[in-house]
């Protein structure tokens, strides 16, 4: 039990600084006294009796009491729910589950299957402490405001579900939105609003409906002015009142995403249904928690009327409060400070204006009506092919003959010599690309909502530096959409303000200031600036930002895209043709040069000399005990061989590492064995995350190394019939099929992406390892020389 209760507290360890997880703990704690929802929500040695002292025994005695009084009470058949989902026939599923849970006990007398809602657990945060101000210090560099409302439970208005329809209009980002107006101020540059699908959002008690404003510099200063805004944007809502087009939209919306939602795997689904089987008639276990069934106008009403100013929570993050923290909540240890809410700011928010800027959403451009497969054409290829090559880019297409929806995949990497220069390079990069979006939220929100998506991000590695850029959803409008995100680049300095710049500039340096925060990241960053040719950290980045003028960014974006490469991919639901023309849309829309020769910035791979090498980097916050360890091994380049059998390795490895270091030793909750292989180079390592005050690092240094001497061994006594499941195993693994367009796209993708271009690895692969690996090459010597 001990061993179990070391796991959790690690795991709380490793969630201390996450400021989501802070205020939901303190926001729990502002119910009634005594309700369930001001429980502690987590686990950690103190909550479950650890740390004792001399009455552990004792401890651990009523514990263990505890666990079984819980079990006995709540591990009963007529309150739970089962899925199960298998290849295997339905004869042979009852069997199994018959097997498995028949003697799962019966209550005597039965168990109530729903919570009756007494008085005293009825709206548990109608209280005086949940309507006030609270000042919290959060642990990264971020401002924000979150108002929370407390709702009775909706989970009976599923068919109907009001809060999605407050939550869709509340949290558009197109035009006339509350979030346009605030960005437009520079006030801020991100808005979320609805409730969490989790059990602390919305149960049977009560509903949390949340509006999260991310805030500027600016912003922060005129928080009032933010407020006001926000509750002026509700009374324009409750004036409208309802409207039926918007809700016919969120059902189209909902429709057409489930009709064409790729298969969750067989795990998600079971979670998924036997949720469900508590909350919905047995018809709607699949749709219940997706579609919307029924137009409930005054559920609306209902809904949007318990979303005033008199009943709200305001929590605000910053650490620029003026006043002192003078409380703690006891579980995160979260400093806080609490005001009232003064009768001037009830009146403002109770007569905020309505402004000229708010209007509903208008009817979105962008749904998809026209869901034709077409048919495949004579060349269509089982692989992509390339069907376009010249001075300014070439373009891989494959259409799609296996999946059958009509979606599609564009990705294209734009390479530039100028990318990766300095770190004032990388960080003008980070400051484009975030200006950029910022632009892109209102014209392409509408084509989000109507499941089309975009990625916008910077790459240093494959064979050029450069962006990447992807657009995916239903192919009917796809390359409308890009063309749409293009052109905001090709205007962007023309349109770009430098109040945005300033805004922008801020939350980037922040940014890398967060990054760093946190050791695992921290050591990720440093090590690839040894392993990369070129890579800036973000300490680096952090020190040379700050220099960056908003003349500067813009030159840097002109000659950025003055001369670029495009190396594009195609995959999906589209026409040979339609796919020339929606590469050709690149250069044209952003009328860009070739590469001048030799210019082209290739990314290598630090060449590690043979030897130890050690790497120490102290932690930006002294006070967080979290720390990160990893051990790299450098294998050189690699074979089809010899990846197979570092693969088949890692199979064993991996699982080997985590019950020696992670269930044994104790040493921290995450460990991981990853394998990559990069420009030809095989290299594994093994990472822990552990508390420093718990475990030192050179005490995990040396339980690593005690770890890989006994894994060594123990390949060395390796029976030829455990070798041969684990070569099953591995056979298996190789074999399994893409179940989704995107898994195949990324695939090929990073083909291309590496100009590496061999579509057909796997099956390479799975013959390299039936017929090399496994004939008279293989032998249990050959893997533990490997390693």
């Amino acid at each position: 039990m001990q061993r179990e209760r070391e796991a959790i507290e690690s795991e709380f360890n490793l969630n201390l600084a996450s400021d989501y997880n802070r205020k939901s703990q303190l926001l729990g704690s502002l119910a009634k006294k005594n309700h369930p929802v001001t429980k502690f929500a987590w686990g950690n040695i103190r909550s479950l009796g650890g740390k004792a002292g001399d009455e552990q025994e004792k401890r651990d005695s009523e514990v263990h009491a505890r666990l079984r009084q819980f079990r006995e009470k709540h591990y009963l058949a007529e309150a739970m729910t089962l899925a199960v989902q298998s290849t295997h026939s339905l004869d042979m599923l009852q069997e199994f589950v018959v097997e498995t849970f028949g003697a799962v006990p019966y209550g005597n007398p039965p168990k109530k299957t729903k919570p009756e809602i007494t008085p005293d657990l009825e709206a548990p945060f109608n209280t005086t402490e949940f309507n006030k101000i609270y000042y919290v210090a959060p642990v990264k560099d971020i401002q924000e405001v979150q108002l929370t409302w407390s709702l009775p439970s909706m989970l009976n208005k599923y068919k109907s579900k009001p809060e999605r329809y407050a939550s869709w209009v509340i949290g558009y980002e197109g035009k006339g939105s509350l979030i346009e107006y605030l960005r437009k101020k520079v006030w801020a540059l991100e808005l979320v609003a609805g409730n969490e699908d989790s059990g602390s959002d919305h149960n049977s008690y009560y509903l949390h409906f949340s509006l999260t404003v991310s805030l500027t510099e600016e912003g922060y200063k005129n928080i009032d002015k933010v407020l006001e805004a926000v509750f002026g944007f509700l009374h324009m809502m409750h004036h409208e009142g309802p409207q039926e087009r918007i809700y016919k939209e969120l059902k189209s919306i909902a429709e057409t995403k489930f009709r064409f939602a790729p298969e969750p795997s067989p795990g998600d689904n079971v979670e998924s249904l036997s949720e469900h089987m508590h909350k919905y008639p047995s018809e709607h276990y699949i749709t219940g928690s997706e579609l919307l069934y029924e137009y409930d106008p005054e559920g609306i009403r209902e809904c949007l009327s318990y979303l005033q100013h008199n009943n709200v929570n305001v929590m605000i993050l910053t650490n620029g409060h003026k006043q002192t923290y003078d409380l703690k909540e006891p579980w995160f240890n979260t400093p806080y400070a609490v005001q009232d809410i003064s009768p001037e700011q009830l009146s403002s928010w109770e007569n905020a204006t309505v402004l000229d800027a708010f209007t509903l959403p208008e009817p979105n451009p962008y749904l998809t009506s026209n869901f034709t497969i077409f048919e495949p054409e004579d060349d269509a290829s089982e692989y992509p092919i390339k069907v376009v090559k010249h001075s300014a880019g070439e373009l891989w297409f494959k259409q799609d003959k296996k999946f059958n929806l009509p979606r599609a995949y564009i990705i294209f990497h734009l390479i530039s010599p100028l990318i990766f220069l300095s770190p004032e390079n990388a960080c003008m990069l980070d400051m484009l690309i975030g200006g950029w979006k910022q632009q892109l939220t209102t014209k392409v929100y509408p084509a989000e909502v109507a499941e089309l998506s975009y990625s916008i991000t910077p790459t240093e590695s494959g064979t050029g530096q450069g962006i990447s850029i992807m657009v995916w959803g239903y192919n009917e409008k796809l390359p409308l959409f890009m063309e749409t995100i293009l052109k905001e680049w090709d205007g962007f300095e023309e349109s770009f303000s430098k109040d945005l710049f300033d805004a922008v500039k801020d939350v980037v340096k922040k940014s890398y200031y967060n990054g760093a925060l946190k050791p695992s990241k921290l050591h990720k960053d440093i090590a690839n600036s040894v392993i990369k040719s070129t890579h800036w950290t973000v300490i680096q980045k952090y020190e040379a930002i700050g220099s960056i003028s908003f003349e500067q960014l813009k030159l840097y974006s002109k000659q950025l895209k003055n001369r670029l490469y495009c190396r594009m991919l195609i995959q999906g639901n589209m026409l040979k043709a339609q796919a020339i023309d929606t590469f050709g849309l690149v250069q044209k829309t952003l009328n860009y040069k070739p590469l001048i020769a030799n210019t082209w910035p290739h990314a290598r791979m630090a060449q590690i000399p043979i030897g130890e090498h050690f790497l120490t980097v102290e932690s930006i916050d002294v006070n967080n005990s979290n720390s990160a360890i990893t051990q790299h091994f450098f294998c050189g380049l690699a074979s089809f061989r010899e990846v197979s059998i570092a693969e088949m390795i890692m199979l064993m490895f991996g699982e080997s590492a985590f019950d020696f270091l992670r269930t044994k030793e104790q040493l921290g909750y995450s460990v991981s064995t990853p394998l990559s292989l990069a420009r030809g180079i095989l290299r594994f390592s093994v990472s822990v995350n552990n508390q420093e005050d718990k475990n030192s690092l050179s005490h995990v240094d040396e339980k690593i190394q005690e770890f890989l001497l006994k894994f060594y061994n123990d390949l060395k006594v390796m029976t030829s019939e455990q070798l041969e499941e684990l070569r099953v195993s591995a056979m298996r693994q190789k074999m399994q099929a893409d179940l989704q367009l995107r898994e195949e796209a990324n695939r090929n993708w990073e083909e291309v992406y590496t100009e590496e271009f061999m579509f057909d690895r796997h099956k390479k692969e799975v013959i390299s390892f039936f017929f090399a690996v496994f004939s008279s090459h293989c032998s249990i010597n050959i893997l533990s020389g490997y390693l």
